[in-house]
């Protein structure tokens, strides 16, 4: 990362780098030492302080969040204001977040009166939407306590505080199921004037019901999600998973916060970086009293394809293209259907019967035309299928040490 980072003293003297290069070292420094970033912190002070570049700023400040996560950090949090205050679009969004990520489940109460006061005053909306969520990052897991921020956010007249306040709720409530929670998104889902805070309402009933996933209603993902998905689904060669809970069952904080930023991708991409902070890694690796690996094995008692690694997304595509089948189009049925009607009116009136006769031969579509031309093929496919199926799968399989285990097979996983 060195040569990335900002410098001080004598070489920063002698011509900085690319404010772009410097503001994105200090963004990932935050994702690589968030939530335990006690050694990195005066660093990442020092370089907040010590610019006035705004894309700079941007990453020092997420960075700085993320290192000093729910520590409450008062000078930092004063370093993160002066930013705020400072009225940047760009670095006035990061410093709400920050202001959030320092502050995470702690209320805040003053601090969060203040940014919620500069949030009505200043003109930029990407500032507002950056202390809306900021705003609700602070008030993650305090349940009733968060009710008169709620009250306050989702009664007030700018739609950016509204939609602020649906993660408020989101964040208060996260993994709760408290029927209150649901019920009220329920009905900002469906009455709000603004797009934006119905589509926040929806998504924030997966934070408040993601205890009980088989709850939350399902919504489609466009083009756009595909896309992430995809993305999401290679993280870690495949071996990484979203990870709410620890193994004891409590909610993961980093996780969720996590999660709750990324879907702020809709209004600025490079918060896509975030997700990361949610993936664990699915791997199941024992080691000896000398804490080495040693050659061996588990049994998983279910079949291979159960758990199987998901096929890449270009086999995927590249398969679906060659399944596609070419059908005969229903214009092409009715204009041959057409012919034929006027070949038997011509022979009806005794016109050129032979010629009526052999025009209709020529529109009228092979034997079969209604069917897809791809009928031999696929039964050929059919055939290749039918051998496979006929081929049963094992009911168990062994895992070499160490393994991909993901968390719905660890149950299934016996040691050797």
């Amino acid at each position: 990362m060195a040569p990335y980072l900002p410098r001080a003293g004598a070489a920063a003297a002698a011509g900085g780098g690319s404010p772009y290069s410097e503001g994105g070292a200090l963004y990932a420094l935050g994702l690589i030492y968030a939530n335990h970033g006690a050694d990195i912190r005066p660093f990442l002070l020092e370089s907040l302080r010590g610019t006035s570049n705004e894309v700079t700023q941007h990453g020092a400040c997420l960075g700085l969040g993320l290192a000093a996560l729910g520590t409450d950090d008062d000078e930092a949090v004063e370093d993160v204001k002066n930013v705020l205050y400072s009225d940047s679009a760009v670095a006035g969004e990061a410093a709400g977040i920050a202001l959030g990520l320092l502050g995470c489940g702690g209320g805040g109460e003053k601090v969060a009166a203040e940014a919620l006061a500069y949030a009505h005053d200043t003109q930029h909306e990407k500032i507002i939407r950056g202390v809306a969520l900021g705003l609700a990052l602070m008030q993650y897991g305090r349940e009733e306590a968060a009710e008169s921020l709620i009250e306050q956010m989702t009664r007030d007249a700018d739609p950016i505080i509204r939609y602020g306040g649906m993660y408020v709720i989101g964040m208060a409530y996260r993994g709760t199921d408290n029927n209150g929670a649901v019920q009220k998104l329920l009905s900002f889902a469906v009455s709000d004037v603004s797009d934006d805070v119905r589509r926040a309402a929806v998504l924030c009933l997966g934070f408040v019901l993601m205890g009980v996933p088989q709850q939350c209603p399902r919504i489609v993902m466009c083009k756009m999600g595909a896309i992430v998905a995809a993305g999401i689904l290679d993280a870690g060669g495949r071996n990484a998973t979203i990870g709410l809970r620890s193994r004891s069952g409590y909610f993961r904080r980093t996780s969720v916060v996590g999660l709750a930023v990324f879907t702020q991708y809709w209004y600025w991409y490079p918060l896509l970086y975030f997700v990361s902070l949610a993936f664990q890694p699915t791997a199941l690796i024992a080691l000896n009293a000398d804490l080495r690996m040693p050659k061996t094995a588990f049994d998983c008692n279910c079949k291979p394809s159960l758990f199987a690694y998901p096929p890449p997304l270009t086999a995927e595509v590249k398969e679906a293209k060659s399944k596609v089948p070419t059908a005969v189009l229903s214009t092409t049925h009715k204009a041959a259907e057409r012919q034929r009607k006027k070949a038997a009116e011509k022979e009806k009136a005794g016109g050129a019967g032979g010629d009526a006769a052999k025009a209709a031969a020529d529109a009228k579509p092979a034997e079969g035309g209604d069917k897809m031309e791809t009928d031999e093929a696929g039964a050929a496919a059919g055939g290749e299928g039918a051998k496979k199926a006929a081929e049963p799968e094992p009911a168990s399989y062994s895992l070499e040490n160490p393994a991909r285990v993901v968390a719905g097979q660890r149950c299934l996983v016996s040691g050797p």
